[in-house]
């Protein structure tokens, strides 16, 4: 069922992304490319994509977690001392745009009041990952990856 609602929502947010529909959070050129209530929105900073050399594109994107999410998203990092209050995480992706594949660059965790909890700077320690259908990076992909 989780994976049939995944799909759905995935298929949604696809056709929201192509017809131009934009839902700003806050004023920050934050853009709502997947929503899923048992774990988080994940949106793009549109002022901060900038393509470079190869079709290589940088983006900010950030997961704001319900509270479910968060319980996952401590699971996943082990629960350390000083994340109580995880609020939302940020992440710096590069893409290559023709080779269908990302690389985490940067990870922020923020807690509720906005304040940088954690800062990991992952530049050269990460290799590329292969973006796979139908994932938030997909959409993410198909949304700053455009055509000339």
């Amino acid at each position: 069922m989780r994976m049939l609602r995944r799909t759905i929502s995935m298929m949604t947010l696809a056709v929201t992304v192509a017809a131009g529909s934009v839902a700003c959070a806050g004023g920050t050129g934050l853009v709502l490319i997947d929503e899923d209530p048992s774990v988080s929105n994940y949106f793009y900073d549109t002022g901060s994509v900038t393509p470079k050399d190869d079709g290589l594109v940088t983006v900010w994107t950030k997961a704001v977690y319900t509270e479910e999410g968060k319980a996952d998203a401590l699971d996943t990092i082990g629960h350390p001392k000083g994340f109580e209050d995880l609020s939302s995480t940020s992440f710096l992706y590069t893409i290559n745009c023709p080779g269908d594949m990302s690389r985490l660059e940067k990870v922020i965790h923020k807690d509720s009041k906005g304040g940088t909890i954690k800062e990991y700077n992952l530049s050269g320690k990460t290799g590329w990952e292969e973006i796979e259908a139908q994932t938030r990076m997909s959409v993410l992909h198909d949304a700053i990856c455009k055509e000339p």
